[in-house]
């Protein structure tokens, strides 16, 4: 959270209220909703389950795994990235919304 102090249309003061850890767990949860939801929507449960009981030709299911490790693999990656950031500055350079 930041805070803002402004004076005839001027910024006088600013203030942020973030931790650093904070701001880091926040992200990290963040990317992994965000990461299910695109999983889901490229590989609803439906097609993940007919994978599973082998219901899908060789290249169906191997499409719908390889699929899947990618997004986790970038999230894997970006989660590495955001825990190694040591100032909120650093954090805030970084982008964690595309993958």
């Amino acid at each position: 959270m930041r805070s803002e102090l402004y004076k005839d249309g001027k910024l006088v003061k600013a203030e942020d209220f973030r931790t650093l850890e904070g701001e880091k767990a926040r992200r990290i949860a963040e990317l992994k909703t965000v990461a299910g939801e695109k999983i889901i929507s490229q590989f609803p449960f439906y097609k993940q389950i007919n994978a599973a009981l082998g219901l899908l030709s060789e290249e169906q299911q191997a499409n719908i795994i390889n699929g899947i490790q990618e997004v986790r693999a970038s999230i894997d990656e970006l989660e590495i990235k955001i825990t190694q950031c040591t100032t909120l500055a650093q954090l805030d350079k970084l982008n964690t919304t595309t993958f």
